[in-house]
């Protein structure tokens, strides 16, 4: 993989909306220019908020990288009571899959969260791998780790097949590594998040690399309000990390942009379209940044 540079992303690209949607202007004063990547995990998603959460977004023109889990069981361990069949879908769930299915060929990104919500050996995630292959027609591109932090949370609300618990030890049952690096393109992990950082971002410090592995790190995504104004100032990018499904945020203005279900999603939309006029925004996948940096650092070779 080529290294990233500051450059390869930081262009000022204006971003037509799909379909019927329509690009939202506000030539009151000068624009900034800045990426928006969105992440979504599908812990507590399901196929009813989903389709009114990316209805809206694709009508603003702006794409998700959202995970899926291939299947939901229940071991009676903390990561079965976590999200369970019943409050969150998967690929196992026909209408959901349709919906995957439908969102990818809107140009979303759908990411990999695991065989399942709890500890899956390595049989079970190439499994997965393989279910995720057949409905989606090739190998996940990312692979976003589902599961406790280890620092803070119990064994038992921690997947053992992640990087920070077993992932990595070939002597155990759960090593994925090597699966990893010959299937999947870019992994978050080891819970990088950027908790109270507040700077702004370039590609070049949310990616890094392991092993010949790429990994990237992302922040929550309430953080967007206190860091546009700097982000949008200097060019910068906002990798952002949400659950559409999730109800357990407060219902605050402040975290407008973690409370999607229900009636909390006109403000989180309107919130949004507010940015949308302020600045011109590039909206990318997490698969796209990554492509178009690689693509921009070799142009910048030739």
């Amino acid at each position: 993989m080529p290294r990233l540079t500051r450059r390869g992303i930081s262009r000022r690209i204006r971003r037509v909306s799909q379909g019927a949607g329509l690009w939202l202007r506000d030539n009151t004063g000068p624009k900034g220019a800045f990426t928006l990547v969105i992440t979504n995990d599908p812990d507590h998603g399901t196929t009813e908020d989903y389709a009114r959460v990316f209805g809206e977004l694709t009508r603003l023109g702006l794409k998700v990288t959202t995970s899926v889990f291939c299947t939901l069981e229940d071991d009676s361990s903390d990561l079965a009571r976590h999200c369970h069949a019943g409050e969150t879908e998967s690929l196992a769930d026909p209408a959901f899959r349709d919906l995957m299915l439908e969102l990818h060929d809107q140009g979303h990104e759908i990411a990999f969260h695991g065989y399942s919500q709890v500890s899956n050996t390595r049989e079970r995630f190439v499994e997965g791998l393989e279910i995720f292959r057949e409905a989606l027609g090739h190998y996940p591109f990312t692979y976003v780790e589902h599961g406790g932090n280890p620092r803070k949370h119990p064994s038992d609300g921690c997947k053992r097949e992640t990087l920070a618990m077993e992932g990595l030890n070939p002597e155990s049952s759960y090593y994925v590594w090597d699966i990893i690096k010959d299937k999947v393109g870019c992994v978050w992990a080891w819970h990088d998040l950027l908790d109270d950082d507040y700077g702004v971002k370039q590609v070049e410090d949310l990616f890094y690399q392991c092993d010949g592995v790429l990994l990237f790190r992302r922040a929550r995504m309430h953080y967007l309000d206190r860091v546009i104004r700097d982000v949008a100032r200097e060019g910068g990018v906002f990798s952002g990390y949400t659950h559409f499904g999730y109800e357990g945020y407060r219902k605050a203005p402040e975290y407008r942009f973690e409370n999607w279900t229900g009636r909390h999603l006109k403000p989180a939309v309107e919130g949004l379209e507010r940015i949308l006029r302020r600045h011109d925004v590039t909206s990318l996948t997490v698969q796209e940044l990554v492509r178009t940096a690689v693509a921009s650092q070799e142009g910048e070779g030739r």
